[in-house]
């Protein structure tokens, strides 16, 4: 199975939260049957329940890169209009791209 990381996963996704960075959501809307509330991403792995089965997968080396930029490398200096930096950080979510990635669930159903 295909899971497509979209703009609105990336977007909406809490960094360093397991439960809901942008894998989790894009896990919890694409597999079908999935226990949402089961759902967790730790940056290595993905773990989550169907049905009566549970589910641990090693996520792909690119998958976990873009994880490690999404909970660490997204966080900008604001500055003020002269150009000095005012020690407050947004998020600038726009340097990771949509991604995808196999999950081979129908090999373990």
């Amino acid at each position: 199975m295909i899971i497509k990381v979209t703009r609105e996963h990336i977007e909406e996704g809490t960094p360093e939260d397991g439960d809901s960075c942008m894998v989790a959501l894009a896990i919890k809307e694409q597999v079908p049957g999935v226990d949402e509330y089961s759902v967790h991403v730790d940056g290595d792995n993905a773990k989550f329940t169907v049905g009566e089965r549970d589910y641990h997968f090693s996520l792909p080396e690119d998958v976990r890169d873009h994880i490690y930029t999404f909970d660490n490398g997204c966080e900008i200096l604001i500055d003020d209009e002269d150009g000095e930096l005012i020690g407050e950080y947004e998020r600038d979510t726009s340097i990771i791209p949509e991604f995808e990635f196999e999950l081979p669930l129908e090999a373990h159903l």
